[in-house]
């Protein structure tokens, strides 16, 4: 069963490349170290970055960044997969099974 974690911090004033940097390299160190199997980095509306990590068994919760880059504290959750969809040009393939 594929688990996942949301992740999402708004940067202080002009942190916002340091935070996106700050999630990369902590999502590279528990790649090597832990169980999460890929996540992507997203940038938002208000300086938010957001970090959708998928997980073989428990999703590990990130540590915080440093106080400086942040304009308020982090937010997590945790997610199990329910079913997923595919979609294709032209058509969309819904309700998938988790890939075990």
């Amino acid at each position: 069963m594929t688990e996942a974690l949301m992740w999402e911090a708004r940067a202080a004033e002009g942190k916002l490349e340091e935070l996106v940097g700050w999630a990369e390299n902590a999502l590279a160190e528990m790649s090597e170290h832990g169980s999460c199997r890929d996540a992507t980095v997203y940038r938002g509306g208000q300086d938010r970055v957001v970090v959708l990590a998928h997980f073989d068994g428990a999703p590990e919760e990130l540590t915080d960044p440093p106080g400086e880059l942040l304009a308020r504290p982090v937010h997590q959750w945790p997610f199990t997969r329910i079913s997923g969809y595919e979609f294709r040009p032209g058509h969309a393939v819904g309700g998938q099974e988790p890939a075990s």
